[in-house]
């Protein structure tokens, strides 16, 4: 499996449960981070000590889960051409043909998390099946698989603790995996995806983007219903993409 994270720590908030459970089975796991993540403006720090940081942090996180391969292509965050992704992640795919994909979608409000979905709808194989994870913004009736893993939530937190930096921001993923247990009655802590067939996913991030953007979670959770009413219309649009 291939886990493409536009930021370090973009793997752990959209599929860290996952990836443990796929390490577990044995499956060969590979961790491709596209950007160096130094525009975050947590705890003061410079950017160049940002991307140092998160760097650490990724690797950290990484032999938490097991995982042996990272790619850290190492992309100024705020500062990089879409071509440049493009051959990347081609040459990635070429060398080493992952078998299933993580990554992010245009259903999101981050512009550089849909940056990287359309780099990723150029080089994805038509066969090859694409899981578009969660960071941040719900999948609501999208989802069509989903991942019991309440038995690692003391590993999630760990992973959590390892970007003690992003701290903040993935404990709004430890409330929507809540949330998608509740709803779905399908465990307590739940990681969720839209799976789609490579030409799907290629299809859905076509062109212009033409998806609205929508609203994920804030940091005060009153405001979370929010993140499932609003965005309804993108859901409805780049499903009609995928599926036509």
């Amino acid at each position: 499996m291939l886990v493409v994270a536009p930021h370090p720590d973009d793997e752990v908030l959209g599929c860290g449960g996952t990836i443990i459970q796929h390490v577990a089975n044995g499956d060969s796991v590979a961790v491709l981070i596209v950007t160096d993540g130094r525009r975050s403006r947590a705890h003061g720090l410079r950017t160049d000590e940002m991307a140092e940081t998160r760097y650490k942090e990724a690797h950290a996180a990484a032999t938490l889960m097991g995982v042996e391969e990272i790619v850290w292509l190492g992309l100024p965050e705020g500062d990089w051409k879409v071509d440049t992704l493009v051959a990347a992640l081609a040459a990635h795919m070429r060398d080493s043909p992952p078998g299933v994909i993580y990554g992010p979608s245009w259903l999101d409000y981050h512009p550089e998390h849909r940056r990287v979905a359309q780099c990723l709808g150029e080089t994805v194989a038509a066969q090859t099946p694409v899981r578009i994870c969660t960071l941040h913004v719900p999948l609501g009736e999208l989802t069509n698989l989903y991942v019991d893993v309440t038995g690692d939530l003391p590993r999630l937190r760990a992973l959590f603790e390892a970007y003690w930096t992003q701290q903040n921001s993935l404990l709004r993923g430890l409330r929507l995996r809540r949330y998608s247990g509740a709803l779905n009655r399908c465990g307590e802590i739940i990681e969720e995806f839209w799976e789609l067939s490579g030409e799907e996913y290629r299809k859905a991030h076509r062109g212009s983007s033409g998806i609205p953007v929508v609203y994920g979670l804030r940091y005060l959770s009153l405001t979370d219903p929010l993140g499932y009413v609003i965005g309804r219309k993108a859901r409805r649009a780049i499903a009609h993409r995928a599926y036509g």
